[in-house]
């Protein structure tokens, strides 16, 4: 016969769940900035999730000729980032 063994969650565990809801409210709140550039509401996860595919997309442009192999990672991240934007955005859409 096997018993469970009840899983005491360590003070690291309970730190980071605290903080992961914290980032992922704060990502969800609406940008003040980039709403007021885009003229219409914006999220930060929004905003971060465009300027991280730019940094891709200059990475990869800027390499392109050096590495082919970084700028083809680099391609391939912007085109993933690109996804999860198009992700948010249609789940945003369909909440409304």
């Amino acid at each position: 016969m096997k018993t469970k063994e009840v899983q005491i969650p360590t003070t690291f565990q309970v730190w980071v769940e605290k903080n992961r809801n914290k980032a992922i409210s704060w990502l969800d709140t609406q940008s003040e900035f980039y709403t007021r550039i885009m003229e219409e509401p914006t999220t930060r996860r929004t905003a971060l999730l465009v300027n991280l595919i730019a940094v891709c997309l200059m990475v990869a442009a800027i390499t392109v000729e050096g590495d082919l192999t970084v700028s083809f990672v680099a391609t391939l991240c912007a085109g993933y980032l690109a996804k999860r934007l198009n992700a948010t955005d249609n789940k945003q859409h369909f909440n409304k």
